[in-house]
């Protein structure tokens, strides 16, 4: 009995520690394309694209249907929440920005009275 219960056990810690670790991955629908998680971060720490917002934070997800790794950076633009943008497909970076809000007119309308 007490061999039976250490070994549940030692089955139940493997298969913790597997999802604990497991890779992430992100497809793209209708593709064979797959990328894990920890090559987009590469991809992304490796060009100055995404570095030069913001530093890198731990939230990230993928959007399925455009087949992209979303990584959030951390910046000081104000109304924006960036994110470094992975395609998993051609395997290039880029930022969105994500701003809400109307920008500030350097311009007074023409009826300002």
């Amino acid at each position: 009995m007490k061999k039976a219960f250490i070994f549940v056990v030692g089955l139940l810690l493997v298969s913790f520690l597997r999802l604990a670790f497991a890779e992430e991955f992100c497809t793209k629908n209708n593709t064979t394309a797959k990328m894990a998680f920890s090559e987009a971060e590469q991809l992304a720490k490796q060009t100055d694209v995404c570095s030069k917002v913001g530093k890198f934070k731990k939230h990230h997800w993928c959007n399925e249907n455009s087949g992209t790794w979303w990584i959030s950076l951390d910046s000081k633009l104000s109304n924006c929440s960036p994110a470094c943008v992975i395609d998993v497909v051609n395997k290039t970076t880029t930022v969105n920005y994500m701003c809400m809000g109307l920008l500030p007119s350097n311009k007074k309308p023409k009826n300002n009275q």
